[in-house]
């Protein structure tokens, strides 16, 4: 009799552990936006700058697809990398990227390729970004030449 209780006590608790293992999997499963704005916004501090540009992009497609995410954790980082990104085209990103986070209307262009699903919707805003960040600096450089 002792015997058959120890087993049964050993397979309930067995059974409440198993149950609240998948307890504990559903709710990381909940949280899956904030862990991703964790991830992307740790990124941002990366020294790749390929893995910075596309922690950003994914920052942009985050909050459009959860436009109820709370994403202030990442506007210092994008802050920062405006003014001392290591490239042009990465400072130029963060800028979008924060004016898109306080004022999305102003970039509908923006706005839209993040709506996209495929998977050339990076490539698609790298180039786009390349393509304005060589605008601004030929514009810069006839101001330059008219100044002179």
């Amino acid at each position: 009799m002792k015997h058959l209780y120890k087993s049964k006590l050993f397979s309930f608790t067995m059974f409440l552990l198993i149950v609240a293992s998948f307890g504990q999997a559903k709710d990381k499963q909940l949280n899956f936006e904030e862990q991703a704005l964790r991830s992307y916004t740790h990124n941002l501090s990366s020294e790749n700058a390929g893995i910075v540009a596309t922690s950003i992009f994914y920052l942009l497609k985050l909050q459009t697809a959860y436009p109820a995410l709370d994403v202030t954790s990442s506007y210092l980082p994008l802050e920062q990398l405006a003014v001392d990104g290591e490239t042009p085209e990465i400072r130029y990103m963060a800028f979008l990227a924060r004016n898109y986070q306080n004022y999305p209307q102003w970039l509908g262009w923006l706005h839209e390729l993040c709506q996209k699903q495929n998977a050339l919707t990076y490539l698609e805003f790298a180039e786009i970004v390349e393509r304005q960040v060589a605008e601004l600096e030929m514009a810069g450089a006839g101001i330059d030449e008219a100044a002179e």
